[in-house]
């Protein structure tokens, strides 16, 4: 009776043993075992107060949209021929800064189709930042993912495809078609006077 009970102790024993030695290893084994993946570098990275103009076109049809910053205002324009508007400061303001430290959501790997299945071949859309001096940095929109979360991008003339944040593009496409022009003010209703009273004879 006591090897018996002997022998069922040994085997507890050994499946606790077994146990600790699968399931509760340190974090240093199962490092050992798995390759973190790096985030993403950012594909565009600016001082967003050097901007000078955002110039934003769709190839397909030639249509575009300008917009100009005056630092001694410290005011965006949109601006066109023989025309120069005051912008939505916060809606240019905020595309910029996305534009300024842009890290792609994801970075697709392995084998590409054509830039086409993606919309970047001609592309969807272009955002190009201008600064003093003429230097300027574009990034290419594409179509939508399938989650409809974010759009496809790159670079102009590299091969890497990236997924941004729809922010930007959704918000690139919009301005092409309709300029951020400043809100323009409601006008405060004047109250209406009470009506005369005719003195009774």
């Amino acid at each position: 009776m006591r090897y018996r009970n002997t022998v069922i102790l040994l085997g507890i024993l050994a499946i606790l043993g077994a146990y600790v030695w699968f399931f509760e290893r340190g974090p240093a084994d199962a490092g050992d075992a798995a390759t973190a993946t790096p985030a993403p570098e950012p594909i565009l990275a600016f001082d967003p107060h050097a901007a000078r103009a955002l110039s934003l076109s769709r190839p397909a049809d030639g249509a575009s949209t300008r917009l100009e910053y005056a630092p001694e205002e410290e005011t965006w324009y949109v601006a066109g021929p023989g025309e120069r508007e005051a912008a939505d400061q916060t809606q240019v303001t905020l595309l910029v800064s996305y534009l300024s430290d842009l890290t792609p959501l994801r970075v697709l790997e392995g084998p590409l189709d054509s830039m086409g299945t993606y919309g970047l071949d001609p592309a969807r859309a272009q955002a190009t930042v201008i600064f003093e001096g003429g230097d300027e940095v574009a990034l290419e929109i594409g179509e939508e993912s399938l989650t409809s979360a974010a759009h496809y991008a790159r670079l102009p003339g590299d091969g890497a495809v990236y997924t941004i944040s729809s922010y930007i593009g959704e918000n690139v496409l919009r301005f092409i078609d309709a300029p951020p022009y400043r809100p323009t003010p409601t006008p405060t209703a004047e109250p209406t006077p009470p009506p005369a009273q005719t003195p009774t004879p």
